[in-house]
Formats: structure tokens, sequence, C-alpha cells
């Protein structure tokens, strides 16, 4: 029958002395019967600690029993232990957390009140006890700062581009009959990989008119209305800014 670390008997000490490190966490005494005990230093628990009772009662009473057997002394004592006197790091890396809870809120849309969901910060503090709650202020804010990122280097590969970009538009109504507008790129990278990518989705006022949609597409003075700018007639490394408007102008 096989047995855990925890279920077999550990004979550290001999000759009256406390070789295990579990004897850190608790205060050896002896009984005016003359009985040697130990008591847990975080919540006074009391074990037999004789020579031949050895350790293992102590050490599962601090790995599954005590209130305090998430606090970082004791788990990076069982870390240690059981990763041959390696320890591992504990803890939790705050901000991989937070970027990857804003990526899994823009993939699967969900709002921003789900970090605030009693079940998911269960969850999230079952895998990790350290892990520190965000508010939904704070997921949107993190998604924001995903977005300029993302938004920075769309940038960046549009400008060493090595040939042109097309641009199409598309118009989608609301159940409120709202129009917006979506501005896609496509273009050819330098691996002659085909590419397609957003550069703005934009509420547009009615009547949706020819003028109106040109206007609406070559708008750059409000970055909210123009995700970039830059020439449809230009050819890298020598590109020239200019209004989308102005490009669609020169190129027709």
């Amino acid at each position: 029958m096989s047995t855990t670390s925890e279920d077999t008997l550990d004979f550290e000490e001999s000759h009256g002395t406390t070789k295990s490190g579990v004897w850190s966490f608790y205060i050896k005494s002896t009984t005016d019967e003359g009985k040697v005990v130990s008591e847990c230093k975080y919540c006074q628990k009391v074990y037999i600690a004789g020579s031949s009772h050895g350790t293992s009662n102590m050490r599962r009473h601090l790995r599954s029993q005590c209130p305090s057997r998430n606090s970082p002394e004791v788990l990076e004592f069982f870390a240690k232990s059981t990763s041959g006197g390696a320890v591992r790091s504990v803890g939790c890396n705050q901000v991989e957390y937070r970027e990857a809870l804003a990526l899994s809120i823009i993939q699967h849309e969900y709002p921003f009140s789900y970090v605030e969901d009693e079940g998911t910060r269960k969850v999230h503090s079952v895998l990790n006890s350290y892990v520190k709650h965000i508010s939904r202020n704070i997921a949107k804010a993190d998604i924001l700062n995903v977005f300029h990122i993302e938004k920075r280097r769309l940038l960046e590969s549009l400008q060493s581009l090595p040939g042109k970009v097309s641009l199409t538009s598309d118009f989608w109504t609301s159940i409120t009959t709202d129009g917006y507008m979506c501005i896609t790129a496509h273009f050819i990278d330098k691996d002659c990989n085909l590419h397609k990518k957003i550069l703005n989705f934009v509420y547009v006022e009615a009547p949706h008119t020819g003028p109106a949609i040109s206007k609406e597409f070559g708008d750059t003075k409000d970055e909210n209305k123009a995700f970039l700018e830059f020439d449809l007639c230009s050819l890298p490394p020598f590109p020239r800014s200019s209004s989308l408007y102005s490009s669609a102008s020169s190129s027709s």
C-alpha cells in the first residue's frame, strides 16, 4: 500500500534534538506530567511531541488545518520541502494577472463587472490566494491600455509595409437603428501574407449620404474618428503624412 509523505511518520528527532524544519512553527514545552508537547505558534493547537511520535501530525496540521496555512512562511516551507530544498516562488504576479484578465474580457466580450462577480473572485483566489482582486473601473483602464498598445503596434506595422494599403468600409445598424461604419485596412506584408485589420468603428449620424460618409471617413481632427494618418499612394521608406480624405481624393 502506498503512503504519502504526510501519512509516513517522520523520525527526524534523535537524542532530544529537533531537526525537522516544521519546529520553526511550533513551541516545544513539557507538561506538569512530564510529557513533551508542541504548540502551534499560529493557533495554539497542541500535539504530543515525544521522540517516538515524530512530526507528521504537526506537518499535517500546518498544511491543511491551521488558519495560517496560506501564510507566505508556511507556503515557502512546504515548497522547499517538496522540491528538494529549492524554494519556488510564491505569490502572484499582479501585472500578468491583470493583463490576462483584460485579454479574456476582450476575447469573450465579458462586461467589466465580470471582475467583481463573487464566483470569479473565488476561482481566482483558489488558484492563487495572493491575488489582489480589481474593480470594474480598473478592468476598464487595463483594457484601454491594451487598446493603446495594440494601436501603436498596428501603426508601426503599417508604417513599415513594403506596398500599398487598401481601405474598405462597411455599415452596421444597431437595434436602435443607429448607424456605425467600420473602416478596415487590407495589406500584404513582407512575407506575402494577406492581413485585414480594423482601423476604426465609428458612429455616423443620419442621413448616410455619400458626402457624409466621405467626411466621416476622412475626418482626422478627432482621434476618435480617425485611427491613423497615412498616404495611400506613398511607398515606404518615404511615407507622406496626410489625411485619409485627401489620400482618397488624390487616388481617385
